[in-house]
């Protein structure tokens, strides 16, 4: 997911911030449990640990609450001190794990993917929709540096994307997410619109709702979205929708590359058909 390094709230956080107040008569709900998941949220997905004021302004928990549910977690090995800010450990993939280990379709998936991958020698993924962004369940593609034969496009390094299962990125500013869009209904586009604030990632993000409305149409008429340099400056996103046995998209198959090493003339002629090929395969997976 692309994360500031500010203090603002992702999407995903606020959302889920919000929910708290509908369960506070809820005695079964466990309110301590909930805000100790936005807080391991709110780290978002860059690098750098963050401080209590960073955490209690991008979960919306008040700062010593949010300071005793650290305490807890860095006890349990989930956080590391470092000076008066905090870093999640390795061990949080674990929560992660349990879920992709489990999900019969992520595992039944994985091998699409990786298959893909092999093929066209770049980085791919399977994308859902979760909240107000798109998330891998599956990825495959190794950190190679980017070679001069386009017919051998490798995802260089892919640390802008902070690649790996559960990893996200906006609707607005990716291809998947585009391809969402596109199959939003009118209602759902409005309220998108209504409560994201789309700011700009590169040069070329559009933020503006009019110019995402012209856009989409074409992207669901054609049943794939290219995100050239929306949402890092070197990179250029493929994406086909993946749908189910009523027609209805329910995921992406995508890939991503550099951009100098991938014309139009190959996004045509060799990643869309393989990306549908294995869109395709992935429906059938997913239809069981």
């Amino acid at each position: 997911m692309v994360t500031s390094t500010t203090a603002t709230q992702t999407p995903a956080v606020a959302q889920s911030a919000d929910l708290l107040a509908d369960f506070l008569g809820d005695r079964n709900f466990v309110m301590a449990f909930a805000r100790g998941m936005l807080v391991i949220q709110a780290f978002g997905s860059a690098p750098e640990a963050r401080s209590v004021a960073e955490l209690s302004q991008r979960s919306r928990v008040p700062r010593a609450a949010v300071r005793r549910l650290l305490h807890t977690l860095a006890e349990l090995g989930f956080v590391r001190v470092i000076g008066q800010r905090y870093a999640l450990t390795a061990k949080t993939l674990e929560l992660g794990h349990a879920f992709t280990s489990s999900n019969r379709i992520a595992i039944a998936i994985q091998p699409i993917v990786s298959r893909l991958a092999e093929r066209l020698h770049s980085f791919c993924a399977l994308s859902v929709l979760q909240d107000d962004e798109t998330m891998l369940m599956c990825q495959a593609g190794t950190a190679a540096n980017p070679v001069a034969d386009p017919d051998r496009a490798t995802l260089g390094d892919p640390a802008p994307l902070r690649a790996g299962a559960g990893g996200r990125a906006p609707l607005y500013a990716s291809a998947s997410g585009q391809l969402f869009l596109a199959n939003f209904s009118e209602a759902q586009l409005n309220a998108y619109f209504a409560r994201v604030a789309m700011t700009p990632l590169t040069f070329r993000t559009q933020t503006l709702p009019a110019q995402l409305r012209e856009l989409l149409p074409r992207v669901r008429a054609q049943g794939y979205a290219v995100g050239d340099r929306i949402f890092a400056n070197d990179l250029r996103s493929i994406a086909v929708a993946v749908n189910d046995e009523r027609g209805t998209m329910v995921a992406a198959m995508v890939s991503v590359v550099r951009t100098e090493v991938l014309s139009d003339t190959a996004l045509h002629q060799r990643w869309l058909p393989a990306l549908r090929q294995a869109a395709h395969d992935a429906g059938r997976v997913w239809r069981g």
